[in-house]
């Protein structure tokens, strides 16, 4: 059989070729869109591989995706298209709908890209939403906001990573706002929030990972870093999260097979929905998932969608935790080298010297990032607000 792999990220993030061995591959073959740009990224010996064909694309444009994949599916049978990254849902989706093969259709792909119809068919299924409405204009904005109590937030509906999010606390800050049209209007849930990972097999649940924030993911608009820790079992909130995350799903995937990134607020009484992506979680989120239960969840999605048998899921009952160092506005002069502190697993530095920032663009925009492990909740709290204060101290720029 043959497969169509939308593949965007460095090979180093997404090494398909190194999980499709030749012998797990057998006959199937994987036509594979990859970014121009990250061409050095990719082993010779992978380029070279007869089951596997890489047409390397610039213009990584919805459009573009489209004409190209014109050529592969008319020449070859598609069985499946494959894609993980967030801004290609609606992509796969069009191609399956061209072409009439079998996954997730352009409303289902919608109801995880458009937040205004994420938001309506959860309300229309009975989930927990914050109350919303969406404008068109300026005009409309006014408009509808006078069935709102300040604050409100305001969203663009096919944003990501809390990219242009913002928390309005009366009409004046609202006028001086640059607006892109359509804007998701909410009212403000001044609450805990939590991120559920994990991954739906067949509509079945395999994994569930349950972190909440230390805040929240807009930290980084005031010059805050975006952290957050694992949840224990034993957490007194624990499984009233788990149970409404399966509610959750059970709605927005149904029998489908996908992995999730889930982000609610919960006080200990009032829950509600922020929203839900067809994806993995950004940050360290990969590599935290894969140091507690050994699997990588890109694999075990790509692997499902072939046909390979999908591993079995471990659990080492440890609670892990993660880091985004956010930059900060100057010219960055240095950053210091990574804490001595027992438990980091995971480390990147992305920061480059002598380059200028104007703070971040979003929750996973960082100089840095680290992945931590412990026993329980407070000594990954511990941890984290030491790494947070140490960075705060030692990272210098130039204004």
């Amino acid at each position: 059989m043959n497969y169509l792999l939308l593949s965007p990220l460095p090979y180093k993030k997404y090494p398909f070729g190194d999980w499709l061995e030749d012998k797990l591959l057998n006959d199937n073959k994987i036509i594979v869109f990859y970014k121009k740009k990250n061409l050095n990224h990719i082993p010779q010996s992978i380029m070279n591989r007869d089951n596997i064909t890489i047409e390397f694309i610039d213009d990584w444009t919805c459009d573009n995706l489209l004409k190209k994949s014109v050529k592969y599916c008319s020449e070859y049978e598609i069985a499946r298209v494959i894609s993980y990254s967030e801004k290609d849902v609606i992509t796969a989706a069009l191609i399956r709908e061209k072409f009439n093969i079998k996954g997730q259709t352009i409303d289902e792909a919608k109801r995880f890209r458009d937040k205004y119809v994420m938001k309506s068919f959860m309300k229309k299924n009975k989930l927990e939403v914050p109350k919303f409405s969406i404008a068109n204009s300026s005009s409309e904005l006014l408009k509808e906001i006078q069935n709102f109590s300040f604050p409100i937030v305001i969203k663009p509906t096919d944003g990501s990573g809390s990219k242009g999010v913002e928390k309005i606390e009366n009409i004046d800050k609202l006028k001086k706002n640059k607006l892109k049209f359509p804007i998701l209007v909410e009212e403000y849930i001044n609450s805990d929030v939590y991120f559920i990972d994990g991954y739906v097999l067949n509509g079945e649940l395999k994994l569930l990972d349950i972190s909440k924030y230390i805040g929240d993911c807009m930290k980084y608009k005031d010059g805050g870093n975006t952290s957050g820790y694992n949840i224990s079992t034993s957490n007194a909130h624990y499984d009233v999260l788990k149970n409404k995350a399966i509610d959750i799903i059970r709605v927005m995937i149904g029998q489908e097979s996908l992995p999730f990134h889930l982000e609610v607020f919960y006080n200990g009484s009032k829950f509600y929905i922020c929203e839900i992506a067809c994806r993995v979680g950004g940050g360290k989120t990969l590599e935290n998932v894969y140091r507690k239960y050994k699997i990588n969840l890109y694999q075990e999605f790509l692997n499902h969608e072939i046909g390979i048998d999908t591993k079995k899921i471990e659990n080492s009952n440890k609670l892990t935790g993660q880091i985004m160092i956010s930059p900060k506005k100057g010219k960055l002069v240095s950053i210091p080298e990574k804490p001595e502190i027992e438990g980091i697993f995971s480390y990147e530095v992305y920061g480059k010297k002598g380059m200028y920032y104007n703070g971040g663009l979003s929750s996973v925009h960082a100089l840095l990032s680290m992945s931590i492990e412990g026993e329980d909740e407070d000594e990954l709290i511990k941890k984290l607000n030491y790494i947070n204060n140490y960075y705060e101290n030692k990272i210098i720029y130039e204004k």
